[in-house]
């Protein structure tokens, strides 16, 4: 339970891009502010490079491409904002959050029905019940399942 540690996710965590289309799920686990989205952006970047595309994690507006959050599914992405400019705007609603979480759940099967990959669950999966439904899916399309957090790298 690593709920309330203050570990980060420094260094970064390296993926296995051995074979780079093999079906992945990366769940990334850890407290809010740790670093899970800049740890999949990198894990992400890391894979796709191995399909010959280029990404620059680390810059500011990488978490809001759109490259990114069709491989990243994070259940605060339909709690975010976007306006024409391409700023965004994280709006959280405890009365939305089963129904996104839903939709979250409903995404991953859609991208794993089509065989995407990698797949990262950017939630906070501190608890394993958090992570079942996901981890049937990943079981359902034969998805490698590796849980990541910031003491395991």
């Amino acid at each position: 339970q690593h709920a309330h540690n203050v570990a980060s996710f420094l260094p970064m965590p390296k993926a296995d891009i051995s074979m780079p289309l093999r079906l992945v799920a990366y769940f990334m686990r850890g407290p809010p502010g740790c670093g899970k989205s800049t740890a999949a952006r990198h894990i992400l970047a890391q894979h796709l490079s191995a399909q010959g595309i280029k990404l620059t994690p680390q810059a500011a507006e990488a978490a809001f491409l759109p490259i990114y959050r069709a491989f990243i599914h994070s259940t605060d992405d339909y709690f975010t904002k976007f306006k024409e400019t391409g700023d965004a705007e994280y709006q959280y609603d405890p009365a939305f959050l089963q129904e996104n979480h839903a939709r979250n759940r409903a995404r991953t099967e859609a991208a794993m029905r089509l065989s995407l990959t990698p797949l990262i669950i950017d939630n906070t999966n501190t608890a394993l019940w958090e992570m079942r439904d996901y981890i049937k899916l990943a079981d359902k399309f034969h998805y490698e399942v590796r849980i990541i957090d910031p003491l395991s790298v």
